[in-house]
């Protein structure tokens, strides 16, 4: 009956071992698309930067048009004005608010891909402590490398057990 019991127990191991093996794949997936969206993040704060500091610099110029030498200047107060801003034409307040929305869109992304990932990785780390308490293994690669003897060691037993109930069975009738 022990070695059924061994046996059981080596199946069971098996099975969490493709569960690990499955969550570690889905883990490793969901920490690309996390890199990912990171990059898209990083991407669209840049552009939404460069968007912003041109519409500022528009709004420098407009203000700067109506500068007039001896007058103080309305952002900084100086009544010299040695190089005033140009008027640019490069984006509007339309132009920075959509790029806010798209960084923000990818803000949202990268924080649920994130999130999934720490989720996998904590599930993960919860099927390898329950697998290493199981075999008593220091880490999943031993563990798998153990897998293949202890399987046929526990099926050798148990065909050994078997054939023994077999014949007492045989003796017995």
């Amino acid at each position: 009956n022990n070695a059924l019991d061994e046996l059981g127990k080596v199946k069971d191991i098996s099975t969490d071992i493709e569960l690990w093996q499955s969550k570690s794949k889905t883990y490793q997936d969901l920490r690309n698309q996390s890199d990912d969206k990171e990059a898209l993040l990083k991407n669209k704060t840049t552009k939404h930067q460069e968007i912003l500091n041109a519409f500022l610099d528009k709004q420098a110029g407009i203000l700067a048009k109506n500068l007039v030498d001896g007058s103080p200047c309305p952002v900084c107060g100086s009544s010299h004005h040695p190089a005033p801003a140009k008027i640019s034409e490069t984006s509007s307040k339309d132009d920075v608010d959509t790029a806010r929305i798209a960084m923000d869109r990818a803000r949202k992304d990268y924080d649920a891909a994130v999130a999934a990932a720490l989720t996998a990785n904590a599930e993960l780390a919860q099927l390898e402590q329950k697998l290493l308490k199981q075999s008593n293994c220091e880490n999943i690669k031993e563990l798998i490398a153990k897998l293949p003897h202890w399987h046929k060691s526990s099926e050798k037993k148990a065909k050994t057990k078997q054939d023994e109930a077999n014949e007492i069975a045989k003796l017995l009738l």
